[in-house]
């Protein structure tokens, strides 16, 4: 290293967008600046001691025993030395933690036979998708007189599997990755509630979180099926 014929290197990268890039550095402090467009999610950094010139006949009082009387050559480029990788979870200045912000309802080409309601959590959201006809009832009545009707039985059924597999999940050690998962357990902590727990049942919390949607949705149908009979005596 005081030769100059070794160096330090700093290997970045957000696994979800591929990128990549490997910094020179010295003992001095440094900042780095990355494009918020390059990297989501997750960065991980790894330090390196890297030849930055050709080596030849390499030795050391301070090798192990194994290796005692030896001498190494090494190619620029040639990694010497390797530290443990550190992983940072990135969370966008603009990323709201509300439920409306992570969960999606899109229309589905489905064929004949397969299930009315298909839920995809593979993404940074809970996506919920429809048959044509159905998605665009929910377009029409979702956010008004049958709000409720439909949060209980499109959103609420899209939640319970999303948080089964954050419970899976959490249960197998694993960091939550994606936007809905890091959202939602931003929001179990609030309500403190411990989906990994033995006694967790991700039907339970959905309807929890939701603010038991199926008790509106009936007394919303309540209401509706009185106005009628109240219109049919006018």
């Amino acid at each position: 290293m005081r030769a100059g014929l070794a160096g330090y290197a700093l290997h970045v990268e957000s696994p979800v967008t591929s990128y990549r890039r490997l910094f020179e550095f010295n003992d001095a402090p440094f900042h780095l600046t990355l494009a918020a467009d390059e990297v989501r999610v997750s960065l991980q950094v790894t330090p390196f001691v890297v030849a930055k010139a050709a080596i030849e006949g390499y030795a050391s009082d301070d090798f192990h025993e194994v290796y005692e009387g030896q001498a190494f050559s090494f190619a620029r480029g040639h990694i010497l030395a390797v530290d443990q990788t550190t992983e940072f979870l990135l969370q966008a200045h603009d990323e709201r933690e509300t439920l409306p912000s992570i969960v999606r309802v899109e229309p589905l080409g489905r064929e004949a036979g397969e299930a009315a309601l298909r839920v995809d959590c593979g993404s940074d959201y809970i996506v919920a998708r429809l048959p044509q006809g159905m998605y665009d009832a929910y377009r029409r009545y979702a956010k008004g007189v049958y709000s409720a009707t439909f949060l209980s039985c499109v959103v609420q059924p899209a939640l319970t599997a999303a948080l089964e597999k954050l419970q899976s999940g959490l249960r197998a050690g694993e960091e939550p990755r994606t936007r809905w998962q890091r959202v939602l357990v931003h929001l179990l902590e609030e309500e403190k509630i411990d989906v990994a727990a033995k006694d967790a049942e991700p039907l339970a919390v959905a309807q929890r979180l939701l603010r038991d949607p199926l008790n509106r949705a009936v007394q919303e149908l309540e209401d509706l099926a009185q106005r009628e009979e109240v219109g049919a005596w006018n």
